[in-house]
């Protein structure tokens, strides 16, 4: 397990009952103003930042579509072959970030998503999701798998950051979060599980390397719960670290969120795309 204090640097944080001063979801290191970002998640349409086009999808005139060759114990994937969102997501989603499929620079096939923010103002804050709960509940191990490519990096002063997130129950009912996050000069995993008494405990495997600009990035996020929640993170088809969550089995089946997490301003603009998304379980 790594240490996190870079994360949390000026957070109200103590090893028993840890506490932010915002929503987790955020990730904030602060209090920025304004309202908090799962207080003001509203699933609707596109922001105004959105252009509004929608991509026609033509098949993969190389073969068979990413989702149509995975394996039988497959539980959730998209590809972004076929035109049009959320289907088969849905948006959870606030403020001026834009998602949106696009035909430009696609990982495989002829389609990708792409989340994009623009520069926001004041104490302006943004979320920008997909949001997929899946059927299937946690088996021995949960296998996200998808790729990233990072376009800008913008500077985030006021708030957290993440283009995976994966939420749970654990074993005493409390909420548990997964997030995969990738900054300018750095990569981060982390997961935040509730308290009962109201705080937050944290356990994370960052400062490792950052994703290069303008390449498409492979990262795999194996969660076992032989025994307890521990995490493998691979990036490249490289093992880049693993660390052990601080609670045992989580109980419910769980929600996947692809997008912008959360942006608090002032922030310079983001633009990150996806494809070929999958989640699957290993007996």
């Amino acid at each position: 397990m790594q240490s996190i204090s870079r994360l949390l640097a000026g957070a109200a944080f103590t090893c028993s009952a840890c506490s932010l001063v915002v929503s987790v979801d955020g990730l904030s290191g602060g209090a920025p103003s304004g309202p908090t970002p799962d207080a003001s998640l509203a699933d609707g349409p596109p922001s105004p930042f959105d252009s509004g086009t929608v991509d026609a999808a033509p098949e993969d005139a190389g073969g068979a579509r990413f989702c149509e060759s995975q394996p039988t114990n497959l539980i959730f994937c998209d590809d972004f072959e076929e035109a049009g969102l959320p289907a088969p997501w849905e948006f959870a989603k606030f403020g001026a970030i834009a998602l949106r499929r696009t035909t430009d620079n696609p990982h495989g096939g002829a389609g990708a998503l792409l989340a994009e923010s623009p520069t926001l103002e004041g104490t302006e804050q943004s979320v920008g999701l997909l949001r997929r709960k899946l059927a299937a509940s946690l088996g021995r191990e949960t296998i996200v798998d998808f790729w990233v490519r990072p376009e800008v990096y913008g500077d985030l002063p006021g708030g957290g950051w993440a283009v995976a997130r994966l939420d749970t129950s654990n074993s005493t009912g409390g909420e548990c979060k997964v997030f995969f996050r990738p900054f300018k000069s750095s990569t981060q995993l982390l997961e935040a599980c509730d308290l009962t008494d109201g705080g937050t405990n944290y356990a994370a495997l960052d400062d490792l390397p950052a994703l290069p600009v303008d390449q498409w990035s492979h990262v795999v996020i194996r969660l076992s719960l032989a025994g307890g929640a521990k995490y493998y993170l691979t990036i490249n088809e490289v093992e880049v670290g693993t660390f052990t969550g601080r609670f045992g089995a989580f109980t419910s089946a769980p929600t996947l969120y692809m997008g912008i997490t959360f942006l608090a301003a002032p922030t310079k603009p983001w633009r990150m795309r996806f494809d070929d998304v999958s989640v699957r379980l290993e007996p």
